[in-house]
């Protein structure tokens, strides 16, 4: 065993460490498919407690997301979502709870990406935790010194190991990424993630921190797992009869919008 484990550590260490997990990072989002369960901690500004998100959800190359989205607010207040991606449309299929507030509104809600994010729309659920993608190409503003914590075996029962990598994120890294559109606006945080010999991503873990002053989360605690790397997935847009567009929403409502 220890000779297996011997052998598959000079894989990782053919490149160095930031190499290596960048090239997870670029594999998981670019050749990929997979399903995946992540857990989010959210403080918000003037929310007195945390936001607690329970995700899941599948992902296909290159621009197809279902998420489907659990958001607890304290003991007992909580809301259901499900968030729809093809490219750069968006359709979210709203809680009972927040349709009260729009009389003759269907299930889904359509739009572009942009037009959703512009308008605050989704208040209570901040652009870092709407998409995975986002969530991975976080990894791309890791800073250069990368350390190879351990290796380890996710299943007890096989030879699955996997490399245990801890990073620090960079802050103009992480500033270059938000102006590319890639993620919501930090301006510190740290990670770690779980790479097998094959450069697919397994676990992460990333903390976040504001700044709260352009209105973003104060901080972000995101767990991530991910399996089911090559799975065939299908996605299917809901009826045209069960949305409203986006468009129609605000002009029904404007003073939400305003």
């Amino acid at each position: 065993m220890l000779l297996t484990v011997c052998m598959l550590s000079s894989c990782f260490q053919e490149r160095g460490n930031i190499e290596a997990v960048q090239a997870a990072a670029s594999k998981a989002l670019q050749v990929n498919s997979f399903r995946f369960e992540m857990l989010q901690e959210v403080v918000l500004p003037n929310v007195a407690l945390p936001v607690l998100y329970e995700m899941k959800g599948e992902y296909a190359y290159p621009d197809k997301v279902i998420t489907e989205i659990t958001t607890h607010v304290g003991p007992d207040v909580k809301a259901h979502f499900v968030i729809l991606r093809f490219g750069r449309g968006y359709f979210v299929k709203l809680p009972a709870e927040t349709r009260a507030f729009y009389p003759g509104v269907k299930d889904w809600v359509a739009g572009s990406v942009d037009e959703i994010k512009a308008s605050r729309f989704l208040k209570l659920l901040p652009e870092e935790v709407q998409d995975i993608s986002q969530t991975i190409s976080l990894i791309e503003a890791a800073g250069d010194e990368v350390s190879l914590r351990d290796y380890t075996a996710l299943e007890k029962k096989g030879v699955n190991y996997v490399a245990h990598y801890v990073f620090a994120l960079d802050a103009e890294r992480l500033a270059r990424g938000h102006a590319h559109g890639k993620f919501g606006l930090f301006a510190s945080g740290g990670g770690e993630i779980w790479v097998g010999v094959d450069d697919l991503l397994r676990q992460m873990h990333v903390v976040l921190l504001g700044p709260t002053k352009a209105g973003g989360a104060a901080r972000v605690d995101a767990k991530v797992n991910i399996r089911d790397h090559g799975a065939e997935l299908s996605f299917r847009a809901p009826r045209q009869e069960d949305v409203t567009s986006f468009a129609a929403l605000k002009n029904r409502f404007p003073d939400s919008f305003a």
